[in-house]
């Protein structure tokens, strides 16, 4: 069992449409994966929290869309948001290295042609 089938089976679980063999390795995934463990108890607390409304029927529907929305919170929690450098970082790497090139080239210059400054 992969961690993005906990979702589904948990599910899957509480409704009883889940086979004895995948209850199983639910149970042996949970044991072993603690992110896991945490994601099913908000899972259940959900599902529990869904069925004190009355007036909410659990359509196929409804069911569906519901799993493809806590996936998709699932998986944004656990990807970590893309933070792209500030604009300046790149202008000044390329102006240090601008820098350290002009250094190196006239420290080589300065060797070829035998002018030292050093007294």
């Amino acid at each position: 069992m992969e961690c993005s089938e906990l979702t589904a089976l948990a599910v899957g679980e509480l409704t009883g449409d889940t086979t004895e063999e995948a209850r199983q390795d639910l149970s042996r995934h949970l044991a072993s994966c603690s992110a896991c463990r945490a994601e099913k108890a908000r899972v259940e607390s959900a599902w529990r929290a869904l069925g004190e409304d009355r007036d909410a029927p659990v359509t196929p529907a409804f069911r569906h869309a519901s799993l493809a929305l806590i996936e998709d919170e699932m998986i944004r929690q656990r990807v970590r948001a893309f933070r792209p450098r500030p604009r300046w970082v790149l202008p000044l790497a390329y102006a240090a290295g601008l820098a350290l090139a002009a250094a190196g080239g006239a420290l080589v210059v300065g060797e070829l042609t035998g002018d030292t400054t050093e007294e």
